[in-house]
């Protein structure tokens, strides 16, 4: 791996292929504090579109276990880098600029 911060295969494994599949993301957060978890998920199935399975779903799994869901039919709205832990789905939406890459300096900071 380029980065030693990096999380083992992170990247996006499709070839591009019609050819049956299936990948997710999961990842969990748990805060030591209150003993409270989150958990996001993130799954896309036949990206080729036209499919019986096509489409993708996101899942959050949220304190007290409260559990939130949405599926995407259309797969052709999904993007992925096969390189680095980066995708998104993007639906009808008019944004005034261009979706980009937070820069790490640049994020907002969460405050409890």
């Amino acid at each position: 791996m380029a980065n030693p911060l990096q999380t083992p295969h992170s990247g996006y494994h499709w070839d591009g292929s019609d050819v049956r599949f299936f990948e997710g993301w999961y990842y969990r957060v748990t805060l030591p504090d209150c003993g409270q978890t989150f958990a996001f998920m993130y799954s896309i199935d036949d990206p080729i579109g036209g499919k019986p399975c096509s489409g993708g779903a996101a899942q959050i799994l949220g304190p007290d276990d409260d559990y939130l869901w949405r599926t995407f039919p259309d797969s052709k709205q999904f993007w992925a880098s096969s390189e680095s832990l980066a995708l998104g789905h993007w639906g009808k939406i008019n944004l005034p600029s261009q979706p980009q890459y937070l820069h790490p300096d640049k994020q907002p900071s969460i405050r409890a």
